[in-house]
Protein backbone atom coordinates (compact mmCIF):
# COMPACT_ATOMS: atom_id res chain seq x y z
CA UNK A 1 0.00 0.00 0.00
CA UNK A 2 1.64 3.29 -0.70
CA UNK A 3 0.64 6.35 0.68
CA UNK A 4 0.31 9.57 -1.24
CA UNK A 5 2.65 12.63 0.21
CA UNK A 6 0.60 16.25 0.07
CA UNK A 7 1.11 18.19 -3.07
CA UNK A 8 4.66 20.46 -2.76
CA UNK A 9 5.79 17.98 0.02
CA UNK A 10 9.48 16.85 -1.36
CA UNK A 11 10.81 17.16 -4.83
CA UNK A 12 8.83 15.40 -7.63
CA UNK A 13 10.60 12.65 -9.06
CA UNK A 14 13.24 12.53 -7.18
CA UNK A 15 15.71 9.37 -7.02
CA UNK A 16 12.79 7.64 -8.65
CA UNK A 17 9.66 8.81 -6.07
CA UNK A 18 6.86 8.23 -7.21
CA UNK A 19 6.06 11.49 -9.84
CA UNK A 20 3.20 13.69 -8.40
CA UNK A 21 1.00 15.06 -11.07
CA UNK A 22 -1.55 17.87 -9.78
CA UNK A 23 -5.01 17.90 -11.90
CA UNK A 24 -7.95 20.59 -11.29
CA UNK A 25 -11.40 18.59 -10.64
CA UNK A 26 -14.06 20.92 -9.07
CA UNK A 27 -11.94 23.41 -7.16
CA UNK A 28 -9.23 21.02 -5.65
CA UNK A 29 -6.15 19.75 -6.77
CA UNK A 30 -5.89 16.10 -7.33
CA UNK A 31 -2.88 14.23 -6.71
CA UNK A 32 -2.02 11.01 -9.23
CA UNK A 33 -0.42 8.11 -7.97
CA UNK A 34 -0.41 5.01 -10.08
CA UNK A 35 -3.95 4.86 -10.91
CA UNK A 36 -6.08 6.23 -7.74
CA UNK A 37 -6.70 9.71 -7.49
CA UNK A 38 -6.55 11.25 -3.81
CA UNK A 39 -7.80 14.62 -3.08
CA UNK A 40 -4.87 17.15 -1.97
CA UNK A 41 -4.68 17.18 2.20
CA UNK A 42 -5.31 13.53 2.37
CA UNK A 43 -3.54 10.07 2.51
CA UNK A 44 -4.66 7.16 1.70
CA UNK A 45 -4.63 6.46 5.71
CA UNK A 46 -7.18 9.57 5.67
CA UNK A 47 -6.77 13.54 6.01
CA UNK A 48 -3.08 15.18 7.06
CA UNK A 49 -3.98 16.02 10.97
CA UNK A 50 -1.94 18.59 12.82
CA UNK A 51 0.68 19.41 10.00
CA UNK A 52 2.18 22.44 11.26
CA UNK A 53 5.34 24.24 10.10
CA UNK A 54 7.78 23.84 12.69
CA UNK A 55 8.92 28.10 12.21
CA UNK A 56 5.15 28.94 12.47
CA UNK A 57 4.89 27.32 15.55
CA UNK A 58 8.12 28.51 17.06
CA UNK A 59 6.96 32.21 16.04
CA UNK A 60 3.71 31.55 17.74
CA UNK A 61 5.60 30.37 20.88
CA UNK A 62 8.00 33.46 20.71
CA UNK A 63 4.85 36.09 20.66
CA UNK A 64 3.34 34.19 23.50
CA UNK A 65 6.31 34.21 25.45
CA UNK A 66 6.69 37.64 24.92
CA UNK A 67 3.59 38.27 26.08
CA UNK A 68 3.73 35.99 29.35
CA UNK A 69 7.08 37.76 30.20
CA UNK A 70 5.51 41.40 30.04
CA UNK A 71 2.54 40.52 32.22
CA UNK A 72 4.90 38.67 34.53
CA UNK A 73 6.74 42.27 34.90
CA UNK A 74 3.00 44.19 34.46
CA UNK A 75 1.29 42.18 37.28
CA UNK A 76 4.23 41.36 40.01
CA UNK A 77 7.23 42.91 41.89
CA UNK A 78 9.46 41.60 39.50
CA UNK A 79 11.22 45.24 38.21
CA UNK A 80 12.75 46.03 41.51
CA UNK A 81 16.63 45.88 41.82
CA UNK A 82 17.26 43.40 44.19
CA UNK A 83 15.76 40.79 41.62
CA UNK A 84 18.78 38.12 40.58
CA UNK A 85 16.68 37.69 37.18
CA UNK A 86 15.42 41.04 36.10
CA UNK A 87 18.11 41.19 33.85
CA UNK A 88 17.59 37.41 32.17
CA UNK A 89 14.25 37.81 32.07
CA UNK A 90 14.24 41.27 30.03
CA UNK A 91 16.70 39.89 27.58
CA UNK A 92 14.25 36.86 27.37
CA UNK A 93 11.21 39.05 26.20
CA UNK A 94 13.65 41.23 24.17
CA UNK A 95 15.00 38.34 22.22
CA UNK A 96 11.66 36.28 21.57
CA UNK A 97 10.15 39.45 20.52
CA UNK A 98 12.76 40.13 17.98
CA UNK A 99 14.14 36.63 16.50
CA UNK A 100 9.61 36.25 16.00
CA UNK A 101 10.04 39.39 13.88
CA UNK A 102 13.18 38.38 11.81
CA UNK A 103 13.05 36.78 8.32
CA UNK A 104 13.02 32.74 8.42
CA UNK A 105 16.49 32.38 7.45
CA UNK A 106 17.70 34.64 10.09
CA UNK A 107 14.77 33.71 12.42
CA UNK A 108 15.71 29.80 12.60
CA UNK A 109 19.03 30.37 14.44
CA UNK A 110 18.02 33.20 16.05
CA UNK A 111 14.87 31.25 17.71
CA UNK A 112 17.18 28.57 18.54
CA UNK A 113 19.47 30.99 21.00
CA UNK A 114 16.22 32.71 22.25
CA UNK A 115 14.76 28.88 23.20
CA UNK A 116 18.21 27.88 24.71
CA UNK A 117 18.41 31.32 26.50
CA UNK A 118 14.83 31.02 28.00
CA UNK A 119 15.07 27.35 29.01
CA UNK A 120 18.34 28.35 31.18
CA UNK A 121 17.05 31.21 32.12
CA UNK A 122 13.96 29.24 33.64
CA UNK A 123 15.16 26.29 34.78
CA UNK A 124 17.98 28.61 36.73
CA UNK A 125 14.98 30.03 38.21
CA UNK A 126 12.86 26.87 38.97
CA UNK A 127 16.31 25.72 40.93
CA UNK A 128 16.20 28.86 42.92
CA UNK A 129 12.92 28.17 44.06
CA UNK A 130 13.30 24.12 44.89
CA UNK A 131 16.73 25.17 47.24
CA UNK A 132 14.35 26.80 49.14
CA UNK A 133 12.23 23.91 49.44
CA UNK A 134 8.81 25.29 46.85
CA UNK A 135 8.67 24.26 43.16
CA UNK A 136 7.41 25.78 40.95
CA UNK A 137 5.06 23.99 38.37
CA UNK A 138 4.28 26.81 36.28
CA UNK A 139 8.31 27.19 35.26
CA UNK A 140 8.03 23.22 33.89
CA UNK A 141 5.16 25.03 31.60
CA UNK A 142 7.58 27.47 30.15
CA UNK A 143 11.07 25.18 30.33
CA UNK A 144 9.12 22.44 28.32
CA UNK A 145 8.46 24.12 25.81
CA UNK A 146 11.40 26.22 25.40
CA UNK A 147 13.41 22.62 25.12
CA UNK A 148 11.22 21.41 22.73
CA UNK A 149 11.42 23.90 20.43
CA UNK A 150 15.12 24.07 20.50
CA UNK A 151 15.54 20.82 19.41
CA UNK A 152 12.67 20.92 16.88
CA UNK A 153 14.37 24.15 15.17
CA UNK A 154 17.68 22.72 15.28
CA UNK A 155 16.08 19.92 13.14
CA UNK A 156 14.73 22.17 10.60
CA UNK A 157 18.32 24.00 10.83
CA UNK A 158 20.20 20.75 10.15
CA UNK A 159 18.37 20.11 6.89
CA UNK A 160 19.52 23.65 5.43
CA UNK A 161 22.88 23.44 6.50
CA UNK A 162 25.65 21.73 4.94
CA UNK A 163 27.48 19.43 6.82
CA UNK A 164 31.75 20.34 7.33
CA UNK A 165 34.03 19.68 4.37
CA UNK A 166 36.28 17.21 6.10
CA UNK A 167 40.25 17.38 5.28
CA UNK A 168 41.32 14.39 3.00
CA UNK A 169 43.86 12.78 4.23
CA UNK A 170 47.00 12.40 1.60
CA UNK A 171 47.23 9.87 -0.71
CA UNK A 172 50.15 7.03 0.55
CA UNK A 173 53.41 6.63 -1.34
CA UNK A 174 53.94 3.43 -2.52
Amino acid sequence: MRVAAPVGYGRPGAQGVLARFRHRRAGRRLVVIGNGRIPEGMTMAGPLVGRLETVAVARGMAGALTVAMVWYFATSDALRSENPFLVPDLLVAIFALASSLLPRRAAVPAMIFTFGWAAGVFTTSLFHYVVRGEFPVDHIFLILPSLVLAVLLGRVAGGRVPAPERPRPAPARV
